[in-house]
């Protein structure tokens, strides 16, 4: 498996949208498509997983995680996003407003953290540290309890080649990397799924990318 740096993943989502045409409507589409698949895989209502809190980011990473939010209240889950820190960015507020539509709570404060599982949407590959404000007391809070979490690309407030850093999450379940996986998850020990199946294969020949999805598969576990 061929791990990116964080330039190489700034470079592939630069010929993804410039070369191939890919909007990042499309792009966040099909990523949170992925996610959502890899948590009802992980964690499916009928083991009693059916309330999932989906903690976004003011960026790309936070929409993917809105993306998955409306896939998972689809498939039944009981979603709620928790958007500490929302962006103005026309597309994703459309987003907010189709999860509002469709009766998916988008809450800016949390009194609770009684959920079954929690998606960590946060921070992606462009993330650079060190984590402050309000997402540091986040995550300190996360990191106390015993939930299981879902992390998006990487996971959130870790370096994107050096990997875990101390105001980070700092215990992930199931990651699941887009694109390709970054360096700073080289050595993750937990549930490791590859998605976001957007990457031509001219492409992926060009970079040498080992994809190892099977015929119509669009998540693949990779560990």
């Amino acid at each position: 498996m061929q791990y990116l740096t964080q330039e190489q993943a700034i470079r592939l989502d630069e010929e993804l949208m410039g070369k191939y045409k890919y909007s990042l409507v499309q792009l966040m589409e099909i990523a949170g498509l992925a996610v959502a698949q890899v948590v009802t895989k992980e964690y499916p209502i009928e083991k009693g997983n059916k309330k999932i809190l989906i903690l976004c980011g003011p960026g790309n990473n936070g929409g993917d995680g809105l993306v998955c939010g409306r896939y998972l209240s689809l498939f039944g889950y009981e979603v709620t996003i928790y958007y500490p820190k929302q962006s103005k960015n026309e597309h994703l507020q459309l987003l907010i407003k189709q999860l509002e539509i469709q009766n998916v709570p988008v809450i800016t404060e949390l009194s609770s953290f009684e959920y079954d599982a929690i998606v960590d949407a946060v921070f992606g590959f462009s993330f650079k540290g060190p984590v402050r404000g309000i997402f540091k007391e986040i995550f300190n809070h996360i990191n106390s309890l015993k939930v299981p979490i879902i992390s998006v690309d990487i996971p959130s407030g870790w370096d994107v080649e050096q990997g875990y850093l101390q105001d980070g999450i700092q215990r992930c379940d199931v990651l699941i990397s887009l694109s390709a996986p970054k360096l700073g998850v080289k050595n993750f020990k937990g549930i490791h799924y590859l998605g976001g199946r957007f990457i031509p294969l001219e492409l992926k020949d060009k970079l040498h990318l080992i994809l190892p999805y099977k015929e119509n598969e669009l998540i693949v576990k990779i560990n």
